[in-house]
């Protein structure tokens, strides 16, 4: 390569990285126009939920002993994970009964924004077209124990184990 294709050859990357720092610093700047909320958008492309729903069907699930669980208001109930092949698996819940429930794995969270450990039903801030009273919950191969704990006051809640 001659000096001129070198010197053209740093002059675009030089030019490109130009543009891209002043464009990242005026939308950084702008801040009286706020993001639309998850709830307002599709979060996830076509394509990658064409791609997840083929996908699913090889991702390892949990076989639970039950296929539905009730708890009562204000209640907890311990399910048994039993040990697995595959080092991570998922459980899909879907709370059909009840206002709220919180789903803990393994140890026991004091963070409620610790979505490793603590899974809320139905999920807030979840994308437009999309069920918020479903979700999934990773779990180890070594198994444990799930804790599902029924924030209703009222009314027990009901949980369906999803295929």
């Amino acid at each position: 390569m001659n000096v001129n294709a070198k010197k053209v050859v740093i002059a675009s990357l030089i030019a490109v990285s130009v543009v891209l720092v002043v464009s990242f610093g005026v939308g950084s700047s702008n801040s009286d126009v706020s993001p639309p909320s998850m709830a307002d958008t599709d979060c996830v492309p076509g394509w990658v939920k064409g791609l997840s729903g083929t996908l699913e069907p090889l991702s390892p699930k949990v076989v639970l002993d039950r296929r539905q669980y009730q708890v009562a208001p204000r209640g907890a109930l311990e399910v048994a994970i039993p040990k697995g092949e595959s080092p991570l698996r998922m459980v899909k819940l879907r709370l059909s009964k009840g206002s709220s429930l919180e789903v803990v794995y393994g140890r026991d969270c004091n963070d409620p924004d610790d979505w490793e450990c603590n899974l809320e039903l139905p999920v807030s801030g979840g994308c437009r077209g999309s069920d918020s009273r479903v979700g999934t919950k990773v779990v180890m191969k070594e198994g444990g124990r799930m804790t599902l704990r029924c924030r209703d006051i009222v009314l027990p809640c009901v949980v369906d184990v999803v295929d």
